[in-house]
């Protein structure tokens, strides 16, 4: 999720997505490096960008439940080139072409910051949203027919919730609103622990895997 906004960050704003087996990631990988020249050094890309013509990176993510299943994005940054030509390319700076993860759960956008310029997070797409408040004030209205499981399996999923600073935020905010309706229906105090979802650190590179080598990995190491 880091590198995509990392990406994003450096003008890599537009995009297209999909999913592919993993043995079939060299060959995505071959055509995409001779049509959109994925691969071009720091050089060549500063070279294209004085010119006129776009850059372009291929990110991929290994399925965390499927590793024989490949989920990829396509960025590419203003500018002339076979991308904008031959792919259907959204523009995440727009509300409806912003970039999602796989299972639309989170978006990218570009937030603004007290005292600081925008910088692009993500965050939990508004159906999602809809769905935690939902699924948390069902558990709070039924903790006391079932003992309290529905409401502790969904504090620890939304504890898992990545650190980003507007995901974060609304972490809390579906907490707090789940508080205040168990404070309402109960009268009494909450009864478990208060949420801690911390900030992500700096940023590393995750473990490069060689395209040919994707297809016998299970599991590969990512940044979040």
């Amino acid at each position: 999720m880091r590198l995509l906004l990392r990406h994003l960050s450096r003008g890599y704003i537009y995009w297209t997505a999909g999913s592919i087996e993993a043995k079939k990631w060299p060959a995505l990988e071959a055509k995409f490096l001779d049509r959109y020249l994925i691969h071009a050094t720091a050089q060549q890309r500063w070279r294209r960008k004085a010119k006129g013509q776009c850059n372009s990176y291929l990110v991929g993510l290994v399925d965390k439940t499927n590793p024989g299943k490949i989920w990829w994005w396509l960025l590419v940054t203003e500018g002339e080139g076979m991308a904008h030509d031959l792919e259907d390319l959204k523009q995440s700076s727009s509300k409806r072409g912003r970039l999602t993860m796989p299972d639309a759960d989170y978006e990218a956008l570009k937030a603004p910051r007290p005292g600081n310029s925008p910088a692009w997070t993500w965050r939990i797409t508004a159906d999602s949203y809809a769905g935690w408040e939902a699924r948390l004030a069902s558990a709070v209205q039924n903790a006391p027919s079932d003992g309290g499981d529905a409401l502790r399996q969904a504090l620890h999923s939304l504890q898992r919730v990545p650190g980003f600073a507007q995901s974060r935020k609304q972490a809390y905010a579906l907490e707090n609103s789940a508080v205040k309706r168990w404070k309402r229906l109960n009268r009494g105090e909450w009864p478990h622990k208060r949420l801690h979802i911390g900030w992500l650190g700096r940023y590393t590179q995750g473990e490069i895997v060689k395209a040919e080598n994707i297809a016998r990995t299970k599991t590969i190491k990512t940044s979040v």
